[in-house]
């Protein structure tokens, strides 16, 4: 699969919320993924991931996930997103505007890191 394949593929899935999906079908067995500042620290490994995608899921309530934009470039690709979701221990519902930029290896996401505004 080249770059742009995975990136429309990995679009598509997060705009359907298919989250655990994409990680199995896109996600390299070693995939190193770094949270934006003030994250946690970075994970590696596609247990590791799904068992951030499960804290996630646990913690808070997703009401959707916007793809508002794909960029490709050589073996990296960017997804801009909203996502809205709801803290479940507070009650407290945002929508957050975050970058991730994937690199792709052997037609697999190899790495992500994630962007979010400064507030």
């Amino acid at each position: 699969m080249t770059t742009s394949e995975v990136a429309k593929g990995l679009a598509e899935l997060c705009r359907k919320g298919l989250l655990h999906e994409a990680i199995e079908t896109y996600y390299a067995d070693d995939i190193v993924s770094v949270e934006g500042e003030g994250g946690p620290p970075p994970v590696a490994g596609l247990p590791a991931i799904l068992e951030k995608t499960k804290w996630w899921e646990e913690n808070m309530d997703t009401h959707g996930i916007e793809v508002v934009e794909t960029y490709v470039n050589g073996d990296q690709f960017m997804l801009a997103f909203k996502v809205d979701f709801t803290e479940k221990a507070s009650g407290k519902q945002q929508v957050t505007d975050e970058i991730g930029l994937y690199t792709v290896r052997d037609s697999k996401i190899a790495e992500e890191r994630f962007f979010f505004t400064i507030q």
